[in-house]
């Protein structure tokens, strides 16, 4: 047998290989996107102590739609002090969708003189560069600048820690389903501005995480132990001092906290955990009967339980309507 058409058949193989690996075609994205994967947090990162907000940035973005692919065009990124470092809007390479034209009202034709995604992501990496990251909706943000930069082959550089506040939201208030942002800017008493803007959002989220820090700096064991589905919402917006209504499930199976103006399940401000709604009825056992307050401490509502007799309930109320 000829080894001479083997031999050449090899090195036609070996030939095509190496052609292949060095020729091929360059991917989307770049080297600096798949370089480290974006580490994102459910809390805040820190070391020992407080959270130092001077760390971290806030990033917001306004993009073309929820469908695949979506794009950013319009982004911000702001500081602990709500000073702007980064607010660009950058033309997509897909049309923007009508429904998200009616939330930022943000159309195509006011996007035609605007820079495309890799005219800016070099100076949006520099402002990104060796700082936390916090979004209030964190994946969806860091996707539409992904995407853009996969749209229009920009290089972009975003790695290391991040905070999505929506999950430390959920997380601190021990939700079963994510907070809105309007939800905590309206229980927390933010002044809305410039809403469903990048920068007007951002600022917003940044105002927002700060009393989320100052939440959790100052509650090391936790928010409200023995409380979940916490309202920030209703909780905010309860007087100091205020009785709540205890309720219990016809099987005494759950127990939760509503104000005084609840009707038809609203204004409900949490509920018991099975723990917790385990030791307050061992208690009234005991003939006792749990009356829970609304107290404020540093600005911050907390709810207290006394475990009262008939006497001592009748004494607290006088006390609560004087």
């Amino acid at each position: 047998m000829n080894s001479l058409p083997v031999a050449i058949a090899l090195l036609v193989i070996v030939l095509v290989i190496w052609l292949g690996y060095y020729f091929k075609p360059p991917s989307k994205g770049t080297s600096s996107q798949k370089a480290k994967p974006l580490q994102i947090h459910e809390d805040p990162v820190q070391q020992n102590g407080p959270i130092d907000l001077r760390d971290y940035i806030v990033l917001d973005t306004e993009t073309t739609g929820l469908s695949e692919g979506y794009e950013a065009i319009e982004i911000a990124v702001v500081d602990c002090n709500g000073q702007v470092l980064f607010n660009q809007r950058v033309r997509p390479t897909i049309e923007i969708e009508p429904r998200a034209v009616e939330v930022h009202k943000i159309t195509s034709s006011q996007l035609t003189t605007c820079p495309t995604f890799d005219s800016v992501s070099v100076s949006l990496s520099q402002v990104l560069q060796g700082k936390t990251i916090a979004a209030y909706n964190l994946p969806y943000d860091i996707n539409a600048l992904l995407n853009s930069a996969l749209a229009t082959k920009a290089e972009l550089s975003i790695n290391g820690p991040s905070v999505c506040i929506m999950e430390f939201a959920t997380r601190l208030f021990k939700r079963e389903r994510n907070l809105k942002l309007t939800a905590l800017i309206e229980g927390f008493g933010i002044k809305v501005v410039d809403a469903h803007s990048a920068l007007g959002d951002a600022r917003m989220a940044m105002e927002v995480f700060k009393i989320l820090a100052h939440l959790d700096d100052s509650h090391p064991d936790g928010f409200m132990p023995g409380f979940e589905n916490i309202d920030p919402a209703v909780l905010w917006g309860c007087r100091d001092n205020e009785e709540l209504k205890y309720w219990e499930s016809p099987d005494k199976d759950r127990a939760g906290l509503f104000t005084g103006w609840s009707a038809g399940g609203s204004g409900k401000v949490a509920m018991l955990t099975q723990e917790f709604h385990r030791q307050v009825m061992a208690q009234e056992a005991s003939g006792k009967t749990a009356v829970f307050t609304v107290r404020y401490s540093n600005g911050i509502p907390i709810v207290h339980l006394n475990m009262l007799t008939q006497e001592g309930i009748k004494g607290v109320r006088s006390t609560l309507k004087e």
